[in-house]
This record gives C-alpha cells, structure tokens and sequence, in this order.
C-alpha cells in the first residue's frame, strides 16, 4: 500500500501529515503537539535539539539556535552557532528539520518505498526558493519527492470538510510570507482563478512591529541605551531574545486580551550604557496591537483585492474566506480583514495543519512514476477485443461513475458490471456504444468487474477496473510569477525579454522556444551562448525584475563543429504544478542536447545579503529614475514610491542585520513593480518626455555627425514618433538605439573621451578590485599626459569592467555577453 505525505515547512512552524486514501492522519512531535517549531539549536558539545525544546533553548541563548531558515532559502546567508562553532546554510537547516518531521511517521511508513511526498511552498516564492527546497529535501535522504503551492493544499483541506459548490478566497499568513488565492469548486473540479501575495509579509514581520512599537520604547524609558541598538553587537542577543518573548506573547494574545512580557537580567546578560542589567517586564494587550492589525490587514487586502481583479470577482461573488496559517488564528485580524473586504469568515479548518493535511491528499493525485510528477490520468481505457473499447473515468470527484462500452463492428453486446460491494447493473444491451454508471458512495477505491458475452455464444471477456473517488480534483493552478529569457530582439539588436510562462497561465504549462546564435561558437573551445532568465512582469527594462539564473551553452559541451551565426537554438521549457522549471536546450546543426543538466544554475541570483553596498546603489539608481518621472507626471502613488525608497535606504545604511536587508530587498522588488505600473500608465506622457531629451542631446553633438548619421537619426526619430501614436513596444529599442549613435558620435570626440576618464577616477569605490583601478587609473593618466586618446579609450572599457554600480554584478556581466535573438 502507497503512503502519501504532505509536510508543510514553514517559518516559524512545520506539520506532517498522512493520507491514506480515505482519512488523513496528523503526526504529533515527541510533545504531542501537532506542529513543530523550525528551530534548531546546538549546545557547546554539538548536540542538536529541534522543535519545541530547541525553542525553548534558543529563547535565552539565541547565538546557538538557527530559526526563520525558510526566509533565507535562495540566499546566502549562513547562520553560525557560535558555541558548537558551527556554521549551517538555510538549506542544511530545512534539511534536518525535514529529516525530523520524517522521523515522527511510524517505522512501517518511512521504510516503506512506496512512501512518497510533497512539501508545500508559498506562491509567492521565486525560482530559488523552490530549487533550494528540493535541494533540502534530497539532503534530508526524502525518497520521492514534490513541491506544491501551499493555496491549493489548502484548498485540498477545506474540500475534506466542506464539498459544497461555491468561490472562495484562501487567506494564507504564515510567519513570513502572505499568498492570496481566489478559488471556484463546482461540479468536482477545484479551479484556482488567480493567486497573489508577497514575501516578507508574515508573523514575523508582526513580531519586528512589536519589537520596535512597543518594547524597544520600554526598554529606552527604563533604561540608557544607544541610539540605535542595531548597529552595536552588544545588543543583538537581546533583540533576539525580545522576539522570541513577542512570539510567545502574540500567541497567547491570541485567546486573552493581554499577555505578560518577561525576561530577567540573567536571560538576557546584557547591561545598558549606565551599566545597568536589563530585564524585561511589561504588558502586551490587544488594544497595544490594533495599529499593527490594522497595517497588516490593509497592506494583504489590497493585495487581495489586486488578486481579485485578476480573476474577474468583486467581494459579491465570494461565498467566504478560508484563513490558513498562525497569525490568522488571532481573532481581531480575521475580522478586520473580513470587515474591510465584506465577506464573510468561512470554512473552518485548523489553520495550522491544513496545508500539511492537503498536500498530502493532493500527493495521491501524482504519477509518482514519471519523473516530472505530473497528475495522474482521469481516463483510462481497456481493449476488450478488436472492435470493443472499454472507456471508463478512473479518478473522479463525484459519487458515481461512468464505464463506456464502445462497439465498432456495429454487432450487440451485452453488457454486465458487478462489484463486491454488491452492486449490480443486470444485463445491458449495448449496439453501438452505451454507457453505465456505477456507485461510488464514500472516498476511495473502488474495483469493478466488467463481462461482456456476444450474440454468437463466445466465451464472455471479463475484465477488471478500478475507479478511484477522490475529495476533488484541481482542473486548474495558474503560475505564481512569469518567467522570461533575456534575448537580442534582431542580431546586432536590444535586450528583450522572452516569456516561457507568464503570471496566471495555467499550469502545468509546456512548450518550445527557438531562438538563433547572435555569434559563432566552435566546438571544444572556451566560449559560450548564453541567455539569463528572469522571473517577474516587467516588460520594459527587464531588468528591472529578479535575476534568477543563466543558462549556458558551452562550446566545450561539444566537440567539433561550428554554431554559425543564425544557427537555431531550441529550447524545451516545462513549469509543473508547483511553478517548478525546467530547461532542455538542443543545437540541431551540432547534434547537441542538454536536458535536466546543471547548465541553468539558481546559484547566481542569490541574494547576497552582506552586499549592502550594490543594494543601496540600486536604490540610488531606482530614485533617480523616480525623480525624472517626477519631472513628467504628478501622482501620489510615485511620491509614496520615493518615500518608500528613501526609507529603505535609511535602513541599508544603518542596519547589518539580515533579515532587516532581506525584507528591503524585497520592498526594493515591489518598489520596482509599483514604477512599472506608473510607467505603464503614463506611457505616452513619459516617451515624448524621453524622447524630447534625446533629441536635445542630439543637437549638442550635430555639428560632429555625419550627413548619414544625421539623416539615419531622423528616420530614428520619426520612428520613434510613429511608435508613441500607436502604442508600440518598438519606443525603448528605438530610444536605445538613438541613445547609441549619440554615444558613438561622443565616443569619437577626444575631448568628451578625456572628460569621461576624470569623471569616472572621481569614484574608486564604484569599482571592485581597487588594486585593478589604481592601475588603470595609471595607466589612464599617462595617457592623458602623452595625448593618447585611443589607449585610454581601451583603459576606460577596462575600468567598465570592474564596475559594480548595480546590484548583480555578476548578473550585468552577463547582460552583455547575452548573445543569442529571438527567433
């Protein structure tokens, strides 16, 4: 017998369920708890302690515990347990817990092969999030292993208990994400008609609130303390020993309407400017906390409310709201999120195992025999003879069934179906084709015999089929997040991007994309064709969505032969249920196929969370923009856009602490989104503005063009101007390219050359290895001494190398060697 899991790996608490077929069953930790706090702690000696007790550790000693790893999967930060002098990736960290949560199932079922699993992730998580996911559970020794979107686990669990015909809304706040899913059951068949939501939006970002509303006060009216305790080491286990009490604190809040604070001078062991030990003793009621609520649920209403736009409902449409995940338990959230949206509260599930019940309900959906675990089939058919088919529904979600019989010689049959829970359908005439349904009066298997006798006295066939009652089966999962190829529109042309799968398609979704080489590549040797991908709805720059990965095409993946210019480059993508990706690339003029190889590597679009420095520029760079819009158009969503800017910049320059870093980075990526909207709605506005500016450069270096570089400009410029009128997404590659002949009229001029070089040494911390510059630096200025234009052109090129202005320096390296077109 197959058993199926469904584990639910979340931030702040993780679950582990089994499902049978017919009942779900919740594994409790050692504690009899149904859910198992994620974290680790190691003491001096290396012992390692998860769950309940290693919270408990961690809440007084928190340099020894590791928590809220599900947050920094897809980054690269390290924690490192300082007594055991241990260091653990967010991936080791989810992989021994993972390895935990197995160990609570009986012996029967982890050593069984035939046991296989899903682990839930948000929607909201981006392509490194999910591949470090999986990686973790490799590394747990998890046999066969899936992903899922945690909304339709949770739908899966809400149709357990409640199968009537309705549209609803899953509300799902865990402790650090928020994903918003709109979703229709009718007939069976669970439908998920748009889904939304953002990282960095959970319990723990109500915890950080509380810290720095309600205790940090406290703590700066008992006691003296810097000005900002963030920056100073002193302070940071007492920060995250504050936390830990929060926690402990907003769930209680959950069932009272008040909750002590406390935490004496020897948990915390740290003494205040004045030499004072610090403690911790005050009260947190529900009235503290109503600022915060009413943030938390205004902030995930409108991203609810964007969500259902997209599906096409307003808040008549809904039925109700099914609220999963921990900080939906406290009772004056759920019902200001109600109030504000007026829908009413919903199904009721336990919030905190739902997801981990459904996922494993939705794994006995998989074909775990194919590799891509792709949905098992709902139909199935049974030769009975040369002209007699048996087709009949082998998965279904309603309480009964159909068996077809199809005759093609055009002779009678008859026909009869028999079970062993006696059901009987008599003898059935059938010429032609005819149809039978059967009872399938609870969930589960059921096995039915088929006898079909002829008009000529035969030996009647008998065969036996199975059909399977399920809770419900999902027609539909829409993509969380698009994902484009960065690719040349034309040889020789611009950057465009080059959607596989875009937001809402529904999944699984395949297909085939054929781009060209832009250059040669000869076999055996060190270059390569290389494209970067990219996940995120700006169209225009793409650049301005998450970097997440390059592929490439090495001439040492194959030896000999040429990839000439033009040569095609076909490329087999496949995103599954769970918005996983995957990428086979063929060069048919070599005979070249990469498939499921380690050419695509979500390595590089990591988050370095120590390179404050590349964000804070990013940053810089985004308010620049921002403020020559401002020059164009008035709105107030771009001024509470730089406001947002400016406030996160603040924080990137005063603050090392990681998880403060992670969720700017991530308010930078919904900063660039909300200026993507802007620019989108002011479209024509902000083009004539651009272009008017070109044409002004332009005029300061007319007297250096050429007849042909002038004429060649105006066709330019008409172009332009044609492509504004009718809304033409050829504007940017026109501007860009006008933009470029401006460049190389300046390029030729000595003078503008020379000006370059000095603007340029003006900054050495825009540049990598200071070494490298300083000698270029050099090198430039004796070019300059000497006249020696054309040397210092090939010094400034260097010096571009070494750049690091934007944040993924590696990334924009790779910008430039994209050379491969759309096809």
């Amino acid at each position: 017998m197959r058993h199926y899991i469904g584990i639910d790996l979340g931030t702040t608490n993780s679950a582990i369920c089994s499902f049978d077929g017919t009942q779900t069953r919740v594994w409790k930790s050692p504690e009899q708890s149904d859910v198992t706090p994620s974290v680790i702690y190691v003491n001096k000696k290396g012992h390692r302690f998860f769950g309940r007790k290693a919270f408990e550790m961690a809440s007084g000693n928190e340099k020894n515990a590791a928590a809220l790893f599900k947050r920094y999967l897809g980054t690269s930060k390290t924690y490192h347990l300082a007594d055991a002098d241990v260091d653990l990736t967010p991936v080791e960290c989810s992989a021994q817990l993972l390895k935990v949560l197995f160990g609570y199932l009986s012996e029967e079922i982890r050593n069984d092969p035939e046991t296989v699993t899903v682990i839930t992730v948000p929607a909201a998580f981006n392509q490194m999030k999910k591949d470090a996911t999986l990686e973790a559970a490799r590394l747990a020794g998890i046999g066969n292993t899936a992903l899922m979107q945690e909304p339709v686990a949770a739908v899966m669990s809400v149709l357990k208990k409640d199968d009537a015909e309705k549209l609803f809304l899953v509300y799902d706040l865990g402790g650090g994400t928020f994903d918003i899913s709109v979703a229709r059951f009718v007939g069976g068949h669970v439908s998920l008609l748009a889904q939304g939501g953002r990282e960095m939006c959970g319990g723990r970002d109500m915890d950080r609130w509380i810290y720095y509303r309600e205790i940090l006060p406290w703590l700066r009216e008992q006691f003296t303390l810097p000005e900002d305790p963030d920056a100073s080491d002193k302070y940071v286990e007492m920060k995250r020993a504050a936390l830990f009490a929060v926690e402990e604190a907003k769930i209680a809040l959950s069932g009272a309407q008040e909750a002590q604070i406390w935490m004496d001078e020897e948990t915390l062991q740290v003494c205040d400017e004045a030499g004072r030990e610090i403690y911790l003793d005050l009260q947190l009621t529900r009235q503290d906390l109503e600022p915060l609520i009413n943030q938390m649920a205004q902030e995930t209403v409108e991203l609810t409310r964007e969500t259902m736009q997209k599906a096409g409902v307003t808040g008549e449409h809904v039925d109700q709201i099914v609220f999963v995940g921990g900080p939906t338990m406290y009772a004056p959230l759920r019902d200001a999120v109600c109030a504000l949206l007026g829908i009413e509260k919903g199904t009721a599930v336990n919030p905190m195992t739902a997801v981990a019940e459904g996922a494993s309900i939705y794994a006995e959906s998989i074909d775990w025999e194919n590799a891509w675990h792709r949905p098992k089939e709902s139909v199935e058919e049974v030769p009975e003879e040369d002209s007699v088919l048996i087709r009949y529904e082998s998965r279904t979600p309603l309480q009964v069934g159909k068996i077809a019989i199809l005759v093609s010689d055009g002779k009678m049959r008859t026909v009869r179906i028999q079970s062993a829970s006696a059901f009987d359908s008599g003898r059935v005439s059938v010429v032609g084709s005819g149809v039978v349904e059967v009872p399938l009066p609870e969930a589960g298997t059921y096995t039915f015999t088929v006898t079909i006798e002829d008009s000529e006295g035969n030996e009647p066939d008998v065969k036996t089929i199975e059909i399977t009652r399920i809770l419900a089966s999902i027609e539909s999962i829409p993509a969380s997040h698009s994902i484009a190829v960065k690719a040349l529109d034309r040889p020789g042309g611009v950057p465009v991007p080059v959607y596989l799968v875009e937001a809402n398609d529904p999944l699984p979704r395949s297909g085939t994309m054929t781009f060209r080489a832009a250059q040669q590549l000869v076999g055996g040797s060190a270059g390569a064709l290389v494209f970067t991908l990219w996940e995120g709805e700006i169209r225009d720059p793409v650049d301005d969505n998450r970097y997440i990965g390059t592929y490439r095409i090495p001439g040492n993946s194959f030896s000999g032969g040429i990839i000439p210019v033009g040569a095609e480059v076909i490329c087999d993508y496949e995103m599954n249920e769970a918005g996983n990706l995957r990428l086979g690339v063929s060069i048919p003029c070599v005979g070249l196929r990469m498939e499921d190889q380690n050419f695509y590597s979500r390595f590089e679009g990591q988050v370095d969370l120590q390179d404050t420095f590349s964000l804070i520029s990013e940053v810089n760079e985004l308010l620049e923009r921002t403020a020559q819009m401002k020059m164009r158009i008035v709105d107030e969503e771009l001024d509470e856009v730089r406001k947002t800017l400016l406030e996160l910049r603040n924080t990137l320059s005063s603050t090392s602490d990681q998880e403060s870093i992670a969720r700017a980075e991530s308010d930078l990526m919904d900063c660039y989104r909300r200026v993507a909207m802007l620019h989108q709605r002011y479209a024509n506005v902000i083009k004539s503005h651009d272009l008017q500016r070109v044409l002004e450069e332009f005029e300061t270096v007319r007297d250096k063009a050429t007849s042909d570089e002038t004429a060649s400009f105006q066709n330019l410029t008409e172009a332009a101007r044609y492509s504004i009128d009718l809304g033409s997404s050829d504007f940017e590659s026109q501007l860009l390219e006008m933009r470029r002949r401006i460049g190389s009229i300046r390029w030729r001029q000595d003078g503008y050359v020379r000006l370059l070089f000095s603007r340029i040494i003006q900054w050495p911390g825009d540049f990598e290895d200071r070494a490298a510059f300083d000698h270029l630096k050099a090198e430039g200025l004796t070019c300059l001494e000497n006249n020696d234009c054309d040397t210092l052109r090939r010094v400034i090129n260097d010096l571009a190398g070494l750049s690091r202005k934007k944040k993924n320096l590696q990334a924009e390296k790779m910008f430039a060697e994209v050379n491969i077109y759309r096809g």
